[in-house]
């Protein structure tokens, strides 16, 4: 690569789709769409490594979740992290997070009206 550069010169990053993976699709990995959306609504982030963070590592969709991810989704989602914990791997967890994340932030807004007005809403 180093030899192609000083060869050329700058090279342009510009994608002209000349590549591709062959023998796995990635589309169909348990979790993929909704990793996708809770790293764009800033839930989860890409893991980064090296002193200055620039070095991203991938998420493995198949491996198990650790205790401080969990805490992290826990913290930002409001579900009780004894729930996520039960989630064998990664993508088990975030499509489940997806699922589950609407149910808990209601019950968390009628604990804030009540305390915030002091006022009892009857629910059901």
């Amino acid at each position: 690569m180093i030899e192609y550069v000083k060869e050329i010169g700058t090279i342009s990053p510009v994608v002209d789709d000349n590549w591709h993976f062959v023998g796995f699709d990635f589309s169909k990995l348990e979790g993929r769409e909704e990793m996708i959306q809770l790293i764009n609504e800033d839930i989860i982030s890409v893991p980064t490594e090296g002193r200055f963070g620039v070095n991203y590592k991938s998420i493995n969709l198949l491996e198990k979740p650790d205790k401080e991810e969990i805490a992290v989704i826990s913290e930002k989602t409001n579900i009780p992290v004894s729930v996520l914990e039960q989630y064998q791997t990664k993508g088990e967890l975030y499509k489940n997070v997806i699922k589950l994340r609407g149910k808990y932030s209601k019950i968390i807004n009628i604990f804030l009206s009540i305390n915030d007005y002091d006022v009892l809403v009857k629910v059901g």
